[in-house]
């Protein structure tokens, strides 16, 4: 008798019994969480194969790679050890779990030891750019990592800095790569972005050039490429390419002979300004430079308009011209060097930059949306570059707060750069986490909201339903949006990690919003689904604590929309026949007279309107009783 009365689950009723159980359960939650936690997306492999071009004797790695499941990549800097390992990584039959590419230091939340393989997942452990004595440090954590991931049958490539030997431990599965043959690479990068060509493709250039430029390169003369294609569409590659290669090569010396012959204030400004929009309007690049002045504070001309030097004759000082679109055309593709050239050589106008361009397009006077499209990339990575995160960060939020549509395609795209810029990634994330838990603006809201959805949850997809959580937690159309992408992101989670995730945030940081939340985004038939896994999810002990948690509190706030999430869950149990599990979840959320008695109500209501499933709504008060300890068992014991 009183055995039974103790297998009732834990702290669920207000009146005596084991208040322990359920922060037992809440422990164990914490633990299941963790898994998947920093998985990145799979869309990271997605164009890998159009554009990958095997280097030499990649094929013997390859088959070292399946035999060994760990391989260490030595090479020099610059010869493409990333790219290959990520090709040495790609999902497959034999390694279909999560992919991750951790930060690794010696800081508590970067260590090795920390992660915890599981099988098929892939770990790509890169170490090129850190230091010897950083190295040095790490390097004892290595052999127990990779002891873990042979366990768990999982793969691991790691990347040597160029200038650090393996431990002995690792030499067997230490392999050399060489950079792969540069014109081969250029032809297949070629293909990946749709330009098609001929046999007569010449690539002395690119060969020459690769010759003691590092791989990485490639992205760089592929988007100058892609540029040439874009001002001189109806050249072609033999154009294109010859064009990207003079920008590569385009340097400070080129330019500071320039500025020998612009010694004006006004000069340099429309130079500054040119080379923005080079490509774009020239008469939107007059207006910058004027208002570039007016941002500086720069001393009026006092000559008259007439006599001053027409816009043509302007940009002729510095070797650009108006062509018949009267777009903006350097003769020499100089463009990129003088941006470089200009931002490395007045660091103190960087901040003031960002202010000017967000009184451009503030302004909505002289900038067409293509040219400000043009500009606010060209000054993002100049930004980047130089590592002016914060004026940066300062015009995103300007920018979202405008709320107009140009402005919030221009503060998005801003904040996608920082976020896909390696070396400011975690600080746009950490930004971002800081607006959503207090947001400047509805307008910045928005892109937020867009960002969580298109790039931080393809790579980091829990830090992705961090944020997004925070935002729906605000009221009005951004809590609404966010809620919306919130139950799209957990619907596309195969692992259900992230529902693990979100039911454990609710529990341990409880918001007033979050039953409004939970009866949104909370699928009962994702919990109940057991085709993936050895039991649903909701039979696990710590998600079954937290959905009694969240119905608790969605019973005593009845939020809008939580009937029809009711109805749900009880149908849910009627037809898919999913009944113990669910049902038992219900019956222990109340607390107390007034909430048992609501359930009940809304569950007698439901079955009348579906004109049946009366055993339903009986199996429901049977279990409400029994958590309750209202039953003859549990009657006895207290005589």
């Amino acid at each position: 008798m009183s055995t039974e009365f103790h297998r009732l689950r834990g702290a669920v009723h207000t009146g005596s019994g084991d208040q322990l159980n359920l922060f037992q359960l809440v422990e164990q939650a914490k633990a299941e969480t963790r898994r998947g936690a920093g998985a990145w997306s799979e869309s990271i492999f997605e164009d890998l194969g159009a554009r990958f071009y095997d280097p030499p004797g990649f094929g013997d790695i390859r088959a070292d790679m399946e035999e060994l499941k760990i391989l260490v990549l030595k090479g020099n800097p610059g010869s493409g050890r990333r790219f290959a390992a990520l090709a040495l990584l790609r999902k497959s039959e034999y390694s279909p779990g999560l992919f991750y590419a951790p930060p690794v230091g010696t800081d508590d939340d970067d260590r090795l030891d920390k992660l915890k393989p599981e099988t098929g997942d892939r770990f790509l452990i890169d170490l090129s750019t850190m230091s010897s004595e950083t190295f040095n440090l790490v390097a004892q954590e290595v052999q127990p990592f990779f002891n873990r991931v042979l366990v768990a049958r999982a793969r691991s490539v790691l990347i040597l800095p160029g200038d650090c030997e393996p431990e002995p431990d690792w030499q067997k599965y230490v392999r050399r790569l060489s950079p792969p043959d540069p014109g081969m690479a250029y032809r297949r990068h070629l293909r990946s972005i749709g330009i098609k060509f001929g046999t007569d493709l010449d690539e002395t250039g690119v060969r020459d050039h690769f010759r003691h430029a590092p791989m990485r390169d490639l992205d760089h003369l592929m988007q100058l490429v892609a540029e040439a294609r874009t001002a001189n569409p109806m050249r072609d590659y033999h154009y294109w390419t010859s064009a990207a290669l003079e920008a590569l090569h385009a340097g400070s010396d080129d330019v500071a002979a320039l500025l020998k012959e612009l010694k004006v204030g006004q000069q340099r400004a429309l130079l500054l300004s040119a080379s923005l929009f080079a490509g774009g309007s020239a008469d939107g690049a007059w207006h910058a430079a004027r208002a570039l002045l007016d941002t500086l504070k720069y001393p009026k001309n006092p000559d008259h308009p007439l006599d001053q030097a027409d816009l043509q004759e302007q940009l002729a000082n510095f070797g650009a011209g108006i062509d018949q679109q009267r777009r903006l055309q350097f003769q020499k593709p100089l463009d990129a060097a003088i941006r470089t050239y200009l931002w490395d050589g007045y660091p103190a106008l960087r901040a003031m930059l960002a202010k000017w361009i967000e009184g451009l397009v503030k302004a909505d006077q002289g900038l067409t949306a293509d040219d400000a499209r043009l500009v606010v990339k060209r000054l993002g990575e100049q930004h980047l570059r130089t590592g002016q995160v914060g004026p940066l960060e300062a015009l995103i939020a300007h920018l979202g707060g405008v709320e107009k549509e140009l402005p919030s395609e221009l503060a998005f795209a801003l904040l996608k750069m920082g976020l896909e810029y390696p070396e400011h990634g975690r600080a746009f994330r950490r930004q971002m986490w800081e607006w959503a838990r207090d947001l400047p603006s509805a307008g910045l809201g928005e892109v937020l909201v867009k960002a969580c959805v298109e790039v931080i949850a393809e790579t980091y997809p829990e830090q992705a339903l961090v944020r997004l959580h925070h935002l729906a937690r605000k009221p009005g159309p951004i809590g609404r949006s966010a809620c919306d992408e919130l139950a799209k992101l957990l619907a596309r989670d195969g692992f259900s990690r992230l529902i693990r995730r979100l039911l454990l945030r609710m529990t341990e940081y409880p918001n007033a919003r979050d039953p409004h939340i939970f009866v949104r985004v909370i699928d009962p038939f994702a919990l109940t689904d057991s085709r993936n896994r050895g039991r649903p999810l909701a039979a696990e002990a710590g998600v079954h604590a937290h959905l009694v948690l969240a119905w608790r509190a969605t019973l005593h706030q009845q939020p809008e929309s939580w009937r029809p999430r009711l109805d749900q869950w009880l149908a849910t149990v009627a037809d898919v026949g999913r009944r113990d599990v669910l049902l038992t979840i219900l019956a222990e959320a109340p607390d107390d007279l007034a909430t048992r008695g609501l359930l009940l109500s809304a569950a007698v209501e439901w079955a009348a309107a579906r004109g049946g499933a009366w055993e339903t709504v009986d199996e429901l008060l049977n279990r409400i009783n029994a958590a309750q300890g209202i039953s003859f068992v549990a009657m006895e014991r207290t005589d």
